[in-house]
């Protein structure tokens, strides 16, 4: 005689005919659960590897300098999915402001022969739907050379179709630096003109410097003496706070005081920098060139002397007329003359040796 599992017995499994179609149920429902559990983890790790190592610096970030060609390796992995069938098509979708390098893409040996297409310049396919582009079950890596014209944060996008499984996507985030100085340092109208003669102690600079992605962080502006040390007591360094930082920033200074004595200068801004770790573009850039403007400071009057010529007459008196100036210079300058009573008056020559002659002198 058989004797029945009492656990069984008691549930009456095998006698109840209900409970064996609920036993049944339960078997149906698990087994329904445990595929699409199953096929959930499956999908979660169908991506493609963000192995941008080249020349990224992370599984899922790179960072690149812009205006400078690249090249991008992308693993697709599929070892463990072997339920959903072959890769038949991958698409990278680029920034717009992005150029893909024509004949560029390539693929590894661990791929299938497919076609490449570049779709508006910016989409990168690979397809083959006859027996897929890459095999179930195995790594396969494809690559292509682009080039990233503006700085910024961007992402390129990554779209893996398999026969039965539908579409993934994975991102890389590609942070572009700025490796471009400051274009445009210019001196505003509130400096004085190049070569201008001044008649006070004070020097007025104000100057303005562009930049096209990154703001302004910094410039330093002094005065030069003609041999190029500092005349200026101190060196002035603009420096700008994260609020107000923009693409455009002027700065200014006045100096003055008696150590400006009379002399030649040279107004000198250089360093300009910006600031491109502000937005994460990178290390900030250096125009160390800068620009430059000539200036003369002088409160000196010119000395003047002038001594009766050999050619006066009793009708007319010549004098001779020598001028110096220490700090300016007479090149180039003619002194102006005046006189009173009958006759006129004349100046001929220019610089430091001239004539002055009163005519009509005497007559009636």
């Amino acid at each position: 005689m058989v004797q029945k599992n009492n656990f069984l017995s008691s549930l009456n499994l095998f006698n109840n005919k209900s409970a064996k179609k609920s036993y049944n149920g339960i078997l149906i429902i698990a087994g329904i659960l445990g595929f699409i559990l199953l096929a959930g983890l499956v999908i979660a790790d169908r991506q493609a590897t963000l192995g941008a190592t080249t020349p990224g610096v992370g599984s899922n970030l790179s960072v690149i300098n812009e205006d400078v060609t690249v090249f991008f390796n992308i693993t697709i992995n599929t070892t463990q999915d072997a339920y959903f069938g072959n890769v038949t098509q991958v698409n990278v979708t680029i920034p717009s402001s992005f150029t893909f390098t024509t004949g560029s893409n390539r693929t590894d040996p661990g791929s299938r022969n497919g076609t490449f297409n570049l779709n508006s310049s910016t989409v990168l396919t690979w397809t083959n739907f006859t027996d897929g582009f890459i095999g179930n079950g195995s790594n396969a890596t494809i690559g292509f050379n682009i080039t990233a014209t503006n700085p910024g944060n961007y992402s390129i996008i990554i779209n893996v179709t398999t026969f039965t499984a539908g579409r993934n996507q994975s991102i890389i985030n590609v942070n572009v630096n700025d490796t471009t100085a400051p274009y445009l340092v210019s001196f505003n109208s509130e400096t004085p003109v190049a070569y201008a003669n001044l008649s006070k102690r004070e020097i007025v600079i104000n100057v303005s410097a562009n930049d096209t992605f990154s703001a302004i962080g910094s410039f330093n502006i002094s005065i030069l003496f003609p041999n190029g040390t500092i005349a200026n007591t101190t060196l002035f360094s603009a420096n700008f706070t994260s609020a107000n930082l923009t693409y455009n920033t002027t700065a200014g200074i006045n100096w003055s005081g008696n150590y400006l004595a009379d002399g030649q200068y040279i107004i000198n801004v250089s360093n300009v920098k910006d600031y491109a770790e502000l937005r994460g573009f990178g290390q900030n850039n250096t125009n160390a060139t800068g620009i430059q403007r000539n200036v003369t400071i002088d409160l000196t009057a010119p000395t003047v002397s002038a001594t009766k010529s050999a050619s006066s007459t009793a009708h007319q008196v010549v004098l001779d007329i020598t001028l110096t100036d220490a700090t300016s210079g007479i090149v180039g300058k003619q002194c102006s003359a005046t006189s009173t009573g009958t006759g006129t008056t004349s100046i001929s020559g220019t610089g430091g040796s001239q004539t002055a002659t009163q005519t009509g002198l005497g007559l009636s």
